[in-house]
């Protein structure tokens, strides 16, 4: 299968792991054009502005899902009015939205 012997799959570089300095390169540059790009994606839930030097009043229960390091397990906080810069994943489970 030549697809899986070049260096990219359905045009994404191949990366050596996860917690790769490469994957969190990749990540900050689809969120930096996302947000660039999106205007839904310039907000916070609460209808703030994104700006990439301010961090924003976190939701008020996040996953921490931890460092570069990978050695915190993933847990749930209570923010409590936090300030962090973050990110919301999302999944449409069915076509009710």
């Amino acid at each position: 299968d030549p697809a899986s012997k070049s260096d990219e799959i359905s045009g994404r570089p191949f990366l050596p792991g996860p917690v790769s300095e490469e994957a969190f390169a990749l990540i900050r540059s689809w969120m930096k054009a996302c947000i660039k790009n999106h205007d839904k994606c310039q907000r916070t839930m609460s209808g703030a502005k994104i700006h990439d030097d301010a961090a924003s009043v976190l939701p008020t229960r996040v996953i921490d899902v931890g460092g570069r390091d990978d050695t915190q397990t993933p847990r749930l906080i209570e923010a409590n009015g936090l300030h962090r810069h973050y990110a919301i994943l999302s999944h449409c489970w069915d076509s009710r939205g």
